[in-house]
This record gives C-alpha cells, sequence and structure tokens, in this order.
C-alpha cells in the first residue's frame, strides 16, 4: 500500500522492502517468499544513478542458493537483460501485445528500442506483474525452493564476466500472514454496469510493500472466476484502504463479487464480503400499473397487469385502511407472478382504500417502489344482530373491578357495552362503548359492599345491539383501617434470628396476618423477609447475616393485602461468636522445615486469619509465634529436637481476637 508519484517509486518499493534479514550494509537484494516461488530482487545491488535501471549488455547477475543451516551454495540462475528484440519477445510470451499497446509501438524491435533508451518506467502499471519483471532482468523467480525451509541468497553482480558486487540475504522458513480482512463499502448497480468497493481499517503508509487486490466474479449459478487484478493503494492520509473495480454487465443476470489482497511474492489474505446483485437499473424497475377494484360476492377484487417475468421482485405487498391516507395495515404479501387479489375481509356498506406496490431485492442504490393506491367499496345487506360476548370473567382488583371477555368474530362489530347491577334482573349500562376486551369499573360506591354482577352486549357498525351475555358476579368487601402490633423482640438462636411479636389478630377481627421487614444498622429503607403472609405472631429470619447489625418491624395485614403501619422497631447487634470460633481440630507433624500446624478449612474465610500460639515442657503460657490465612497451614521452624511443643490456635477478625481452641502437643524429633 503505497503513494506513487511516478513508477520508478514502484520499483524502489519492490526493491527495499525490509522482508528478510541481510548480513552485510543497508543495499542489499530483498528475497520475498511466496507459496508458489520466492522472488529475489536482485536490481537493489544496481546503482540508482543509471539512467534506466536495466542491465547493461555486459552485465549480469549470478543466483546462488543455500538451505537450511548448509553452507554449500549452489547456483540457481543467471539474470541478464534480453539481448535482442527477439529475445525480449521470446521472454514475454503472452505479454508481448499488452507491452505494444502499453509503448505505442507496431512492432518488438520498437518496444525494444524504447525501453533501452528509456527504462522501465514506460511499461507503467505493467510492472506489476512478475513475469515482465523478469523478462526485464528486474527480479529472480525461484520456483524450486521450499518454503517451510530456511534459505540465504548470494547474489553476485558481474561485469564483463567478473565480480562487481556481491550480496547475501537470509529468508526465514515460512510464509508471511496477511490477516485484514477487507469489507463491502460501496456497491452501485445499473442495467449495464457494476461498481464496487471494499475497505479494510489496516492504516499503511507511504514507502510500504505495494499489494494487489484480486476480483473474483460468479455470473448467475456458475462458479466464482478471476476477472481482475488491482493495485491496492492509498492517498498517504486515510486510516484505511480501498480497493474499486467496475465492469460492464449483460442486464437481468445475477452476479456475486469478491477479493483478496495478496502481495507481490503472491501471498494472499482471506476472502472479503461477498456482494450479490442483479444487473438492473431501480429507476427502470416497473410498478403496479391498472389497478383496480370490483365488488364481488366473495369480497372486493383487486386486479393489475402482470410485472414483467424478471428475478428483481420478491412479491407483491398489498397493504388496507378504512380511512384515506392513514392507518393502513398489510393485508397480504403474494407472489410477483399474481394479477388479482380476493379481500374477503370485509364488512358490508362499508369503503376500503388499498396501497399496492412490488416488493425488489435489496440492490444496491435502489429504494423501495412507490405505492399504487385505489380505493373500492362493499355493498350493504340487511345486518344481522352481532354474538353475545363470550367467556365473560369479573374480579376485585387494587384498581377496580375488573371485566374481561373474549372478542367476537364479526368484522362490523364496533364494540361493546358493560352492564352492572345487585342482581341479573335490575342490571343498567354503566360505559359508552368499549372497544377492547377489558374494562374496569371505578365508578362503584366506596362504601359499597356484597355483590355486583356484570354482563355486556355487543354492538356493529350498524347500531344493531347482541342479546345479553352471562353474568359475572364479585362479592365486593372494602378495606379498613388496621391496627399495627404493638412490638416486635429479636434473638440470635442457633438457625437464625428468632422473632415474636403482639399478636393483635386477638383484637382486630380485619387482620389476616403479618409481613416482617428488616434492614441493615443505618440504612434508611427496610425489605420485607418473610416469604408469604404468617398466620402466627413469630418467625424465623434464617437469611440473617449474623455479623451485621439489623433492625427489624412488623405490619399487620388484611385480606385485601392493605398494611397498618409498622410496629416500633427492635434493633439486633452483630453476633461474631461464630465468626471469632477457632478450629475444633488441631492436625500436628514433624517436618524437616519444622511442626506444620494444620486444621480443617472453615467454610467461610474472608476477613479472618489464624493466630498460633505455642508452649514448651514446663512453660506456664502460651506466647504467640504467628498468624496466617485461615486456609493455609502454618510451619513452625523455630523448633528444638527432643521437644514435647503444645500448641492453640485462635481466631482474629479485624482488631478483634476469640478464644482460643482446644491444644494438641507434639515431640519434635
Amino acid at each position: 500500500m503505497f503513494k506513487l508519484e511516478n513508477m520508478k517509486q514502484l520499483i524502489l518499493a519492490i526493491f527495499f522492502l525490509p522482508l528478510c534479514a541481510i548480513a552485510q550494509d543497508e543495499s542489499f537484494p530483498l528475497v520475498l517468499p511466496g507459496p508458489d516461488h520466492t522472488l529475489v530482487l536482485v536490481g537493489a545491488l544496481l546503482d540508482d544513478s543509471r539512467p534506466t535501471g536495466f542491465l547493461r549488455e555486459n552485465e549480469s547477475f549470478v543466483v546462488e542458493r543455500a538451505d537450511g543451516q548448509m553452507q554449500n551454495y549452489k547456483r540457481i540462475g543467471v539474470v541478464t537483460f534480453p539481448a535482442s528484440a527477439a529475445e525480449l519477445e521470446k521472454r514475454t510470451g503472452a505479454f508481448t501485445t499488452e507491452i505494444l499497446n502499453k509503448l505505442s509501438v507496431r512492432t518488438i524491435k520498437e518496444a525494444y528500442d524504447r525501453l533501452v533508451s528509456t527504462g522501465p518506467d514506460t511499461l507503467g502499471l505493467l510492472l506489476i506483474s512478475t513475469e515482465i519483471q523478469e523478462a526485464l532482468g528486474l527480479i529472480f523467480v525461484d520456483r524450486d525452493r521450499d518454503p517451510g525451509v530456511s534459505s540465504s541468497y548470494r547474489i553476485t553482480w558481474q561485469q564483463d564476466g567478473k565480480e562487481a558486487k556481491q550480496m547475501e540475504a537470509v529468508v526465514k522458513a515460512g510464509l508471511p500472514t496477511l490477516s485484514e480482512r477487507y469489507r463491502g463499502n460501496t456497491f452501485l448497480t445499473t442495467d449495464s454496469t457494476v461498481s464496487v468497493s471494499w475497505f479494510s481499517l489496516a492504516q499503511h503508509f507511504e514507502g510500504e510493500m505495494p499489494s494487489f487486490a484480486t476480483v473474483y466474479r460468479s455470473v448467475g449459478d456458475t462458479e466464482f472466476q478471476q476477472v481482475s487484478r488491482l493495485l491496492v493503494a492509498t492517498d498517504g492520509v486515510s486510516d484505511s484502504t480501498r480497493v474499486y473495480f467496475s465492469e460492464t454487465v449483460t442486464p437481468g443476470q445475477r452476479y456475486r463479487y469478491f477479493m483478496r489482497v495478496s502481495d507481490f511474492a503472491g501471498n494472499e489474505g482471506p476472502a472479503s464480503d461477498t456482494l450479490y446483485t442483479i444487473a438492473v437499473e431501480p429507476a427502470k424497475i416497473a410498478r403496479i400499473s391498472n389497478l383496480k377494484t370490483a365488488d364481488t360476492l366473495g369480497g372486493i377484487l383487486l386486479t393489475w397487469d402482470p410485472l414483467p417475468r424478471q428475478a428483481v421482485y420478491g412479491g407483491v405487498q398489498i397493504l388496507k385502511s378504512r380511512q384515506v391516507g392513514s392507518d393502513y395495515v398489510e393485508l397480504d404479501t403474494i407472489p410477483a407472478t399474481e394479477t388479482r387479489y380476493l379481500d374477503t375481509r370485509v364488512i358490508n356498506a362499508t369503503s376500503y382504500f388499498y396501497k399496492v406496490r412490488p416488493l425488489i431485492l435489496n440492490l444496491p442504490g435502489s429504494a423501495p417502489l412507490a405505492f399504487s393506491e385505489v380505493s373500492g367499496y362493499k355493498k350493504g345487506v340487511d345486518s344481522l344482530p352481532p354474538t353475545a360476548p363470550r367467556v365473560v370473567n369479573a374480579s376485585v382488583t387494587p384498581e377496580g373491578i375488573k371485566i374481561n371477555w373474549q372478542p367476537g368474530d364479526e368484522l362490523d362489530l364496533f364494540g361493546y357495552y358493560v352492564l352492572r347491577g345487585t342482581s341479573a334482573t335490575n342490571m343498567e349500562v354503566i360505559s359508552s362503548p368499549v372497544q377492547d376486551t377489558v374494562f374496569v369499573d371505578t365508578t362503584f360506591s366506596v362504601q359499597q359492599a356484597g355483590q355486583l354482577h356484570y354482563a355486556l352486549q355487543s354492538i356493529n357498525l350498524h347500531q344493531v345491539v347482541s342479546d345479553t351475555s352471562e353474568v359475572a358476579s364479585v362479592t365486593l368487601r372494602q378495606p379498613v383501617v388496621l391496627t399495627a402490633p404493638g412490638g416486635i423482640q429479636a434473638r440470635h438462636t442457633v438457625d437464625g434470628t428468632s422473632l415474636q411479636w403482639d399478636n393483635v389478630m386477638l383484637r382486630d377481627d380485619n387482620v389476616a396476618g403479618f409481613v416482617v421487614y428488616r434492614r441493615k444498622e443505618g440504612d434508611e429503607n427496610y425489605q420485607v423477609i418473610s416469604p408469604e403472609l404468617l398466620k402466627l405472631p413469630f418467625f424465623t429470619d434464617s437469611t440473617v447475616d449474623k455479623t451485621v447489625a439489623l433492625e427489624y418491624a412488623v405490619a399487620s395485614v388484611d385480606a385485601w393485602g392493605n398494611q397498618s403501619i409498622l410496629s416500633p422497631n427492635t434493633a439486633l447487634a452483630a453476633d461474631q461468636t461464630e465468626e471469632l470460633a477457632a478450629p475444633t481440630q488441631l492436625y500436628l507433624r514433624n517436618l524437616t522445615a519444622g511442626i506444620e500446624v494444620a486444621w480443617p478449612v472453615p467454610l467461610t474465610v474472608a476477613g479472618k486469619q489464624y493466630v498460633i500460639y505455642r508452649k514448651a515442657a514446663g512453660q506456664a503460657e502460651f506466647s504467640k509465634i504467628g498468624t496466617t490465612a485461615v486456609n493455609s497451614v502454618f510451619v513452625d521452624k523455630n523448633v528444638k529436637n527432643d521437644t514435647l511443643y503444645e500448641y492453640a490456635v485462635g481466631v482474629a477478625s479485624g482488631t478483634a481476637e476469640g478464644n482460643r481452641g482446644l491444644a494438641q502437643s507434639i515431640r519434635r524429633q
């Protein structure tokens, strides 16, 4: 990836890329390993001041190679500039015509003379071909080297058969890795051309080795084939690189494209995104034409002219509304080959508005096609009463009395009336037409108690009302102010925290149970800890962390879920008895390094340490000899042979330390 001002810079970029380790001064040939061949850029030995950059008639490069760690160089080739026009034609082979066209000459003799006088710059981008560079003596192509083995090259520049300069270069085993994957960027298609670009976020800089992009194409269901090899370039400013490709295509064909980037030696990177398209001009895609409607016995029939038989169409989308210009919903999507659609979901004496358009593939540069619009009218007949609502349910909620039902099947339904009464014989309508299947009644008296009955009636667009549905009943009981418990007591137990409070159920018949709250000391808000409504005035909090100071409170609850104010709270201090409990067992054994003191690892280790005490036989008191983590062991290295020692262990957490556990004895061997 590089910035070119003239073609000589391309040659210099190829000659001076540091891809291999070289063992002499700075002007060395370069060796570029590839999967099919290794390129030896012998032109690096030439003096840059010469006018053409070609070998002279009396000059040549002798290329020798030694593989692995061996130093037995063997001659593998000699590089020269073609001695005549005939030799140039023989070397260039299939590229001869391209060279003639590039140099604007008719004969190979004219081409030879032009190259000798002007140098390789005249060939322009033809120099990206290794075949042409090899034919002109600019590089040597080693087609026999195993890329899995390191090799040393020795290049000797000879003049008149005598050595003028010699260089050595080493190329390591293996091939360079091109890991950057190119992504699709832009894609523009017409009925005769395709333009596509890919980009990579990899940054490249001026002076780097050129890279090449090989573009592959598939037409229809055929296999991918190479269609172009491009030079990848950057402007020296952007933080990404891009590859652009365009070609003339056949209208109506399906095309797929992807590309791979390769370096000068032929090492390929991963395949890019594959881009798909159809050669068609989006502006020339046919729309729905001659759209009409007709009122039939089965519904409203829509018809239109057939669409062209092109792969660009994915289907026909039909939208419908009962209000012109708004509230359109998708009615159906049908195959693009259809030319008619019968809308059976219509009601009598009603106008409908339709939008119809072809759905096309997501082509580059295209947008969804415009709709064709038409209206239709379904003639009316005598309307029958709608069916009464079914599956009516009523329930008491905190928001009010909730009534829900199953929706009707008629297309001309307008809504539902809600009826309420204290018996099935004196019910009255309490709502305007409800266009839903749920209604919440909040209009009953706050002093209401006892049963309420609800029913529904359907009404259609012709204002015809159905029969009354079955009745759904609820029993209404209003909430009251509850007596709060007088207090709560808490104490630590083996199972957690035991709580007990005043049983106000004995004094207030409205109390159905209790809810227990807890918070950490210093917190503002309480949290509910009782899993369900408690029927008895006591509870054991088995989820408590005894090392944390807590506060508890309790509230009364009635059958409606209403709660009283909280009782006076009670505080429970942290219990560190278990936290500072010493290990129940010590394990002592003699080691070469000393006496090892071990214990069973406790379940909780965070924030605790074990303190180790020792006394020798004859000593009255224990002495502290060290501390260690509770999930480790302690080795007492300061011991004497044939001495009886007694050990005990205590637990420290922060600044607090608990009692020592039972002592264990061992004699040092």
